[in-house]
């Protein structure tokens, strides 16, 4: 036996020891009262070498020292939320906090933990799991990880304090401890036997059809991760913990589309095509050249359905219309994201032209809405976003089979919020730009107090998130605090300056100021505590926000001008202090 044959043997013989191990204080710590079941498994002598073989085309100087999942352990919860109990046992264990003896874990010894996420920065519940593995002080970072495969899964690498037989050195057997939901363990494992073996090439007999088949992964997993969510809904009401429905994912909007698609008898080509430019658009949103990633993606819908027209591949006047109606709205949003002049005009043309065929769809003027209030046309701004709102009240009347397309239930709640937002913008954009010509113009008065009151409107949109919440609060303190301190308006201010209080700490309270890189946010924060005379609030997050901007530079970005000067201000005057 060569010597990596044998030290893989005396690892994977030591792996099963450490199993035993592990399986006993898991039953000891009653890890059943926490999940819905868990799993162990050790990796065999023949696959720890395979992995070696196969990490070494990419990393040369991989070893047998290097796998950190020689042992591994996966818990299944039925509820999201139960996931925050396992965790918060597990890295008991990990701490020796446990009075159970022994604990077969190597103390402190928690080396990595990742979340792997769909959407990262997105849920709150993954905030509530980052802030549970740093009450533990074991780790510096917690990491999150944007999986494209739409993976799920929180992964946290430690030891065993086991050591190999005649072995003087200080290798312990590594497990990898994998936490999720039921839901997304039975994804994983469809995933995992058609999707990831064929991705990596880790099969022997090759997948047929593997694009459709990795489409197919992705609609069954928009299906998981809305069943994750209702089941979360279920127990919430069966506890008690909330008297009525609060509204839960739905399917995502490429769902959606590709099933309008095909009710119109759109080809599986045609679509195929059509979402993979979708994907480049989402991931733009990612990518650090966004504009460029922005500029391509738009290239690529204009692109597509210039061959799609001219090849006259589509034959019912409906589909023809339907698959045009998506393309230009994709097409468009990706110029507006870039956020120039010049692309920012081409969208508003697109726009434009898109109302002549679908007037009633309100999501063309809410776009176009934007489109204006970019380019500085705040009155047609606040137009088209009023027009926007009549037609969803109109619309809305109406069950969803019979606005399916003009107005969708997914986009119905994404509308309903942002409409308050924009308009609360324009009138704030146009009082700075009035402000600016005239600062005791009385239009300032009107303009800021119009920017409250519609933002405050969308305070009572009923079922808002917890991330919906916080922007329209941020943006309500923001124009209070305009209203009251920037624009130094005479009279009586109550209406505006007793909220204030108020307002920052549910702002506060949902912020972790340790953590949050929301500079908008931060800077509203710092205003607020620094009006109320808080001072070392108000320089705490001048401090983060004065390393924020370190961050950005580095990253070859800047911070906001206006935000940068407070900050300077507020430190200034701090040190002179």
């Amino acid at each position: 036996m060569t010597d990596i044959r044998f030290l893989a043997s005396e690892i994977s013989h030591s792996a099963e020891k450490a199993e035993e191990k592990l399986i006993t204080i898991l039953k000891t710590a009653e890890l059943n009262d926490k999940c819905y079941a868990y799993k162990t498994r050790v990796k065999s002598w023949k696959k720890l070498i395979q992995k070696v073989e196969i990490k070494k085309k990419d990393t040369p100087d991989y070893s047998l020292n290097s796998i950190t999942d020689v042992l591994g352990l996966r818990i299944v919860t039925l509820f999201r939320q139960d996931m925050i109990e396992v965790i918060d046992l597990i890295l008991a264990l990990i701490s020796h906090q446990k009075s159970y003896n022994p604990i077969p874990f190597l103390k402190n010894s928690l080396k990595e933990a990742i979340i792997y996420t769909p959407s990262v920065g997105n849920d709150p519940l993954l905030s509530q799991i980052k802030q549970k593995i740093h009450s533990f002080d074991l780790i510096g970072d917690v990491e999150e990880k944007a999986s494209a495969a739409r993976y799920s899964s929180i992964h946290l690498v430690a030891y065993i304090d086991q050591v190999l037989p005649e072995d003087e050195g200080e290798y312990r057997i590594p497990i990898e401890i994998q936490i999720r939901t039921v839901f997304e363990d039975a994804w994983g494992e469809i995933d995992h036997k058609f999707g990831y073996q064929s991705r990596t090439g880790k099969t022997e007999n090759p997948i047929q059809n593997p694009i459709l088949v990795e489409r197919n992964l992705l609609t069954l997993k928009k299906f998981v991760d809305s069943c994750a969510e209702y089941a979360d809904n279920i127990r919430d009401l069966a506890q008690g913990s909330i008297t009525e429905y609060t509204y839960a994912k739905q399917l995502d909007t490429d769902s959606l589309i590709v099933k309008n698609l095909e009710d119109e008898g759109v080809s599986k080509q045609v679509i195929a095509g059509y979402i993979r430019i979708r994907e480049q658009r989402v991931n733009a949103e990612k990518d650090k050249n966004s504009k460029q990633a922005y500029l391509n993606a738009a290239e690529g819908f204009s692109s597509l359905y210039e061959q799609i027209n001219e090849a006259e591949i589509l034959v019912s006047y409906q589909a023809k219309k339907l698959f045009r109606y998506y393309i230009k709205m994709d097409e468009a949003l990706c110029r507006l994201s870039i956020g120039d002049f010049g692309e920012t005009t081409k969208a508003q043309i697109i726009y434009i032209d898109l109302l002549k065929e679908f007037p009633a769809y309100p999501v063309i003027r809410f776009r176009l809405g934007q489109a204006f209030l970019g380019l500085n046309r705040f009155e047609e701004s606040r137009i088209q976003l009023k027009k926007c709102k009549r037609n969803i009240e109109k619309l809305s009347k109406f069950p969803e089979a019979k606005r399916i397309v003009k107005l969708p239930n997914i986009e119905l709640k994404r509308l309903e919020v942002g409409l308050f937002k924009f308009l609360g913008l324009a009138y704030w954009k146009e009082a700075v730009e009035v402000y600016n010509r005239s600062p005791r113009a009385a239009k300032v008065k009107s303009f800021l107090e119009q920017a409250y009151l519609k933002t405050k409107e969308g305070m009572q949109i009923p079922h808002l998130t917890k991330q919906q919440k916080a922007s329209l609060t941020n943006n309500l303190l923001f124009y209070a605090l305009e209203i009251v301190h920037i624009k130094k308006v005479n009279g009586k201010n109550e209406a505006f300056t007793d909220p204030i209080k108020g307002y920052l700490t549910e702002l506060n309270e949902s912020v972790d100021l340790n953590k949050c890189d929301n500079v908008n946010q931060l800077d509203t924060l710092m205003n607020g505590y620094e009006y109320l005379k808080d001072e070392k609030r108000a320089i705490t997050i001048a401090h983060r926000l004065e390393k924020l901007s370190l961050e950005l530079s580095l990253r070859g970005k800047v911070m906001e001008p206006a935000v940068l000067s407070r900050v300077n201000k507020l430190l200034d005057k701090n040190n002179s202090a």
